[in-house]
């Protein structure tokens, strides 16, 4: 990921943590998410959806470039300050070694400095009224033939209806020094002595009015041209281009709940392994995770290659703690960056072919929604526990899905201790317990499901990894 990308990103978690407030993908391009311009939306492959967000593209189209000769409009943009920010962040490590006397004198040093520094940017938002937007856009007509909606036809389109942008130039400025030693002194009248430093400076300045992130509105366009409606971020987005028939009688989209056969069926390739790929797999994974920022890493890597990020396709800018166990997993799966040259047109490319490279990048995706404490746990399991844990979790995913029937003396196949580690996961993906049924009935809403399915796929993927 660029450093532009990790700004943007840490500017529109601290302004929105919502997320609807969504962070720009590269510099180049950011002027085009300004207000009134069309974006596309390529959205991830259901199951995955649930953890994974929404990708928005620019293209470079404004709203009156697509409109009919005479329909174009001009709406007040309003500029609000936000905040002033300034952000300075500093990481060190060392490692020391020496040999005891008797056998050879000797010792080694080597430390490395790693910081980056944003200084002081102001920020602003601008932004256009939605519902001064929606009542111009009844009144106008799209020019279907537009070069600019002839090729988003088969695309989920959006207006940006505000933005965030820097008011002043920004300076990001990142620094990394390394220095190691390293003494010898193999008998008393002979020592060497060899040191060796190095460290780089990038200053990157960012022009003002730059767009770090943007909000938008999703749009639904009969085929005839006439407007039909607009959803805000976090609503079910209609079809863009919709027949004309179906303009008065836009049929409402359920959401999608993900049931267990779902998560099943997105790991099944891990219950038909041997034991040899098992174990590998098991090796794998066990390498990650003491590292927790590997499995962001990992995720990162193999999203940005899949969406063409060149700035973000390389791992050698990771701690070497991070990137071997990354690499490793690299190698297992034979992945390689594709060569793409636009963007794909379909979501969830895979330019992998490795039979486990969509189970196990799924499962990674459902390792990062969980705690670190919760992960170890299930992974110190054995393969029966595991299989028991699965069916208190399910219990629990039956209820909030208002499928299971519950018999009166189900819990008693149970013991005491299952009972204690599952109430123990499930405070974890927070659930709290009702007193009245402690070990039957938790309190939800729909906000704990991505936990709870995160819980339940983790479960049945190490189930499946570690049975005999």
């Amino acid at each position: 990921m660029s450093e532009f990308c990790k700004v943007a990103h840490e500017f529109a978690m601290e302004l929105d943590p919502t997320g609807e407030l969504i962070p720009v993908s590269s510099v180049l391009n950011s002027n085009d998410f300004r207000p009134l311009y069309l974006v596309k939306k390529v959205e991830h492959q259901w199951p995955k959806s649930i953890w994974k967000k929404a990708k928005f593209f620019p293209t470079s189209v404004n709203l009156n470039m697509v409109l009919v000769d005479g329909d174009n409009f001009e709406i007040a943009q309003k500029e609000t300050p936000l905040l002033t920010f300034n952000d300075c962040s500093h990481v060190d490590g060392s490692v020391t070694a020496k040999v005891p006397d008797g056998v050879v004198n000797a010792g080694a040093h080597a430390s490395h400095t790693h910081s980056r520094t944003v200084e002081t940017t102001c920020l602003e938002k601008v932004e256009v009224c939605p519902d001064e937007l929606m009542k111009k856009l009844k009144n106008s007509k799209f020019d279907m033939n537009h070069w600019g909606l002839e090729h988003l036809k088969n695309q989920k389109v959006c207006v940006v209806v505000q933005c965030v942008r820097v008011k002043n130039k920004m300076k990001l400025i990142k620094t990394s020094s390394s220095k190691g030693s390293l003494k010898v002194k193999p008998w008393k009248a002979t020592k060497v002595e060899v040191k060796a430093e190095g460290g780089s400076t990038r200053e990157l300045l960012f022009q003002k009015d730059t767009v770090l992130a943007c909000k938008a509105y999703g749009l639904s366009v009969s085929s005839s041209g006439d407007f039909c409606c607009a959803s805000p971020p976090g609503e079910k987005y209609p079809p863009t281009f919709v027949k004309d028939e179906q303009r008065m009688q836009m049929l409402e989209v359920r959401s999608c709940y993900m049931t267990q056969q779902a998560l099943e069926n997105e790991l099944r390739e891990f219950s038909v392994l041997d034991q040899a790929e098992r174990n590998k797999v098991l090796s794998l994974l066990s390498e990650l995770l003491p590292y927790r920022e590997a499995l962001e890493a990992l995720d990162n890597f193999v999203e940005a290659a899949l969406w063409g990020d060149a700035d973000g396709v390389s791992v050698d800018s990771l701690a070497e703690g991070v990137r071997q166990p990354v690499q490793r997993v690299l190698d297992y799966l034979e992945f390689s960056v594709p060569d793409r040259s636009s963007h794909a047109e379909c979501s969830d490319p895979q330019p992998c072919s490795h039979k486990l490279f969509g189970p196990l990048m799924f499962l990674i995706c459902t390792l990062k929604e969980l705690s670190e404490n919760t992960v170890n746990r299930i992974f110190g399991l054995d393969s029966e526990e595991c299989k028991k844990q699965l069916d208190l979790v399910c219990a629990v995913l039956g209820q909030m899905e208002e499928t299971l029937m519950y018999t009166s003396n189900w819990i008693e196949n149970y013991t005491e201790g299952s009972l204690s580690l599952v109430r123990e996961l499930l405070a974890s993906c927070g659930f709290n317990m009702c007193d009245e049924e402690p070990y039957l009935k938790f309190a939800d809403s729909s906000e704990q499901k991505p936990g709870l399915c995160a819980l339940y796929a983790t479960l049945w993927a190490i189930s499946s990894l570690k049975t005999e």
